[in-house]
């Protein structure tokens, strides 16, 4: 993670280090340990090189807007299996080739994490988010010889509450499956700061469950704050004191939520109600002391939700984590509005176009375009509407910050001297200063970004993740999502 990825060998003998390939990543040898795999290009392109990376040579490139990954040899090393897709895509198509290039087999398009080829199945695990987040192992029988599909699907495990389950390996015999499940759990903390926010005086946890919760914003008195939550299945919204572990829920209905913020005339709590099969989203309003949710506005935009450990490009990346779009925020003024962002279909990329909203009418006015951006843009809009700061996750990279101005929609480019890898954003109460979340390779760590590009390290933070840094109205509080990953290896018998 930073930079490019590498492949490189080490003796089991001597313990010698010797590059293979740079800038290629999913290796894997041959049945008879002579040839190596390879995925190249940015996912682009598959290439077989010898067992120390000579003579490489392309197998196949995936069509334009495609990327390719979880590259395989099928037993016997005359054909490989992989994964296609369209970048972010939740779906990829499973396929198996001839290793010359040629004879393309489709096996199925799935939701697919992790893959491997027996001799006439194929393994793989999917991830589900309804009712409840989990994981499942499949198996789909192939023709041996020519890798083609030959039945139907059938599942052999469910494991609810696991992100994540890859890295499938299967023994020589072929009766075990050898597999990494994780688990992800986040809590809400708040952070005391000092009266200049330069410094963390607290750190406490106020969320206590062990499901996945993120906030959303402050109360405008400061008292308690709004957050979602998978602590009821799928994700919903709660209202939850300060001083106490009392969540209440928001709303009442089935699907999973987004990004709960009250009003700024504090009538009204809206939020995003997202649908996945098909993808729809639309914001909704409840009373602030409750009652039926109604609809305000309905949206076509592009539903994608993304979080740091879904990062690696790989087709079926897309997660479901802290980040989502459509996504709003409503200042705490009484003056100030409600903004909703979305990621909109422009030719093959995708537009995020940033807009204010009535939470009565539903009636929106444009506030900024950003051309190709994705599940990872980061954004915020400043507390008087004014503008927009927006920038995009990368690797060794995510130090740039655009700043927006709604008005006029002129842009001054924000340079973060010192750190890289901002994941998220949020402005400051009083508008003159951002705070801002970044993945590190061993954690992650907390910002207080100046205008100027001068940033203040509050906290760091390690082996966990940080999101959706918000800042309390008076600036002197900050509540942050805390997320811990934890990874076992499983060996299952056939």
């Amino acid at each position: 993670m930073g930079g490019k990825a590498v492949v490189r060998s080490i003796s089991v003998l001597t313990g010698a280090v010797e590059s293979v390939a740079d800038e290629a990543g999913g290796a894997e040898a041959s049945p008879d340990g002579r040839q190596i795999l390879l995925v190249t290009d940015a996912s682009r392109q598959v290439t077989v090189a010898g067992s120390r990376g000579e003579s490489p040579r392309a197998v196949f490139r995936a069509p334009d807007g495609q990327i390719i990954g979880s590259v395989h040899w099928l037993p016997g090393g005359t054909r490989i299996g992989y994964l296609r897709g369209v970048d972010n895509a939740p779906d990829a198509w499973i396929e198996t080739r001839d290793i010359t290039g040629s004879d393309p087999r489709p096996v199925l398009e799935a939701d697919v994490w992790g893959l491997a080829f027996a001799d006439d199945r194929v393994f793989y695990t999917t991830r589900e988010g309804q009712p409840q987040q989990s994981v499942s192992l499949w198996t789909i029988p192939i023709n041996p010889v020519t890798g083609a599909r030959a039945g139907e699907p059938s599942l052999l495990a469910r494991w609810p509450g696991i992100v994540a389950a890859d890295l499938l390996t299967i023994s020589a015999d072929g009766r075990r499956i050898a597999l990494t499940k994780q688990l992800s759990q986040s809590d809400v903390y708040l952070l005391a700061l000092d009266a200049a926010g330069q410094a963390v005086t607290e750190h406490r946890q106020l969320t206590t469950d062990t499901q996945v919760d993120w906030p959303s914003q402050w109360a405008p008195d400061g008292r308690s704050f709004l957050f979602v939550s998978a602590r009821s299945g799928s994700m919903h919204a709660f209202r939850q004191p300060v001083a106490a572990e009392t969540p209440q829920p928001i709303g009442t209905g089935e699907l999973p939520v987004r990004s709960p913020q009250i009003t700024p005339d504090g009538r009204w709590i809206v939020y995003v109600e997202m649908a996945y099969q098909p993808p729809r989203a639309r914001v909704m309003r409840v009373p602030i002391e409750g009652g039926p949710a109604e609809p305000v506005v309905t949206l076509s935009s592009t539903v994608a939700t993304a979080n740091l450990q879904f990062f690696p490009p790989v087709p079926g990346a897309a997660g479901t984590g802290a980040g989502a779009f459509p996504e709003i925020r409503c200042a705490s003024r009484p003056d100030g509005s409600c903004v909703i962002a979305e990621l909109r279909a422009s030719g093959g990329d995708a537009d995020l176009v940033v807009s204010a909203f009535d939470p009565l009418t539903g009636h929106t006015r444009p506030l900024a375009v950003v051309k190709s951006a994705s599940s990872f843009t980061f954004w915020d809009v400043s507390p008087d509407a004014a503008t927009v700061a927006v920038g995009a996750f990368a690797w060794d990279g995510g130090d740039r910050i655009s700043l927006i101005t709604a008005a006029t929609g002129e842009t001054r480019v924000l340079r973060v001297t010192d750190f890289k890898n901002i994941h998220d954003i949020a402005w400051a109460p009083d508008g003159r200063s951002l705070f801002a979340t970044t993945g590190t390779l061993h954690g992650g760590e907390l910002l207080h970004i100046m205008l100027d590009g001068r940033a203040v390290l509050l906290r760091r933070y390690q082996s966990q993740e940080l999101f959706a840094p918000r800042p309390s109205p008076d600036g002197r509080s900050l509540l942050v999502g805390v997320q811990q990953n934890n990874s076992n290896a499983w060996v299952i018998d056939r």
